[in-house]
């Protein structure tokens, strides 16, 4: 019975011993997974941590990606605005050129005009000259003849018995030489009428020019305001 009793509690305290034994177990099985919980709580925490300052590096790039998108809608507004500007003043070159062409030509014109005109007008001036003369001379000689045709008339008229040096002109001489200035100013007349058409002609011209240039100015000065609006 003895025996039994010391039998039955060697085999209670194996049982005891092998119980604690598990038990010791499980603590430190315990204690290892709290170990590992607390180190997966930090890794979380720390994962938190590094999340939030993810969320907050990618709220701060999509905030400059705005304002990087805002700065590139400026750009392009502001190459599509410099490119229209280059296009106006590509087209206010070509007007610039095209008038400086226009008024390279009509300064050739001019040019052309005055030289004409320094050509003209001596050639003029002496015509008027000659003209003049002739006419101051056919006036003379027409005197003349009517003067000896009223004394061929008058064969008893006094005054015809002067005498006077040298030989006079008979009819006929007087009525060839007559003829000969009427032929000689009416030839000087037609050229001078030929030089005062030339002249009037660059007159003329001289007016549409003057009208062209005004014109262009204005063109220019409207072209201006149109480039500056």
């Amino acid at each position: 019975m003895r025996d039994n009793a010391r039998n039955e509690a060697n085999k209670l305290l194996l049982q005891y011993r092998e119980k604690r034994e598990q038990i010791d177990q499980h603590l430190s099985r315990i204690e290892s997974l709290n170990t590992a919980i607390n180190a997966a709580e930090q890794d979380m925490v720390a994962m938190k941590r590094h999340y939030e300052a993810a969320v907050r590096d990618r709220n701060q790039t999509g905030t400059h990606l705005l304002d990087r998108n805002d700065e590139l809608c400026i750009l392009y507004e502001k190459l599509n605005v410099q490119e229209m500007v280059l296009k106006r003043g590509e087209a206010e070159l070509a007007d610039r050129e095209e008038e400086i062409r226009k008024l390279r030509l009509t300064v050739q014109e001019y040019d052309r005009v005055i030289e004409l005109q320094k050509k003209l007008r001596p050639v003029v001036a002496e015509y008027d000259k000659e003209v003049e003369a002739l006419q101051k001379e056919y006036d003379e000689t027409a005197e003349k003849v009517i003067q000896l045709s009223r004394e061929i008339e008058s064969p008893n008229d006094p005054s015809r018995l002067k005498n006077l040096p040298g030989t006079d002109p008979s009819q006929k001489e007087l009525t060839e030489k007559l003829k000969h200035l009427e032929e000689r100013l009416a030839e000087k007349e037609e050229r001078l009428l030929e030089k005062d058409l030339i002249l009037e002609e660059v007159s003329t011209l001289t007016n549409r020019l003057k009208k062209q240039t005004l014109s262009n100015r204005q063109e220019s000065a409207h072209s201006t305001i149109l480039a500056t609006e």
